[in-house]
C-alpha cells in the first residue's frame, strides 16, 4: 500500500517483513512476532502499544534498516491517519475493481451437444 506521511510517499506491505527485521522488532518489544499485529491493533479495542507503533514507524519510513527502531520518531497522529486513509484507499480500490468485474459481460460458451440429449461423435461419421 502507498502511505503518504508529510509529502512523502512510501510503499509498505506487512508481509514484507524480512527475518532480520522481524529478529529487530522481538527485540525491541520483548515478544514473539506474532504479537506484533495484536499491539498496533488490538481486539480489544485499547490503543495501541507505542513501542510496536515506533516498529510500524521504522518498517514505513526507513524500510526497517538504516536507522535503529529506538531513534524512530514520528507523529503518531499524522502517521496513523495516513495509515487510514491508505487502507480505506486499498479497499476502494478492491472494490471498484470487484464491481468492475462483475458489471462486464460474461462469455458464453457453446453447449455440449449431449446436454440437448444428442450423441457426441467421436470422429467423423462414415457411411458404406
Amino acid at each position: 500500500m502507498r502511505i503518504d506521511y508529510k509529502g512523502e510517499s512510501y510503499e509498505f506491505d506487512m508481509a514484507d517483513i524480512s527475518v532480520r527485521q522481524a529478529i529487530k522488532i522481538e527485540k525491541h518489544l520483548g515478544c514473539p512476532i506474532a504479537e506484533f499485529g495484536e499491539r498496533i491493533y488490538p481486539s480489544d479495542g485499547k490503543d495501541p502499544d507505542m513501542l510496536a507503533m515506533q516498529c510500524l514507524g521504522w518498517l514505513i519510513l526507513h524500510g526497517g534498516q538504516g536507522v535503529p527502531i529506538e531513534d524512530t520518531d514520528f507523529s503518531v497522529r499524522v502517521l496513523t491517519s495516513a495509515i487510514g486513509d491508505a487502507v480505506m484507499a486499498e479497499q476502494a480500490a478492491a472494490k471498484a475493481a470487484a464491481e468492475s468485474a462483475a458489471a462486464r459481460p460474461v462469455p458464453t460458451v457453446a453447449a455440449d451437444p449431449s446436454a440437448n440429449g444428442d450423441a457426441v461423435m467421436a470422429g467423423p461419421l462414415t457411411v458404406p
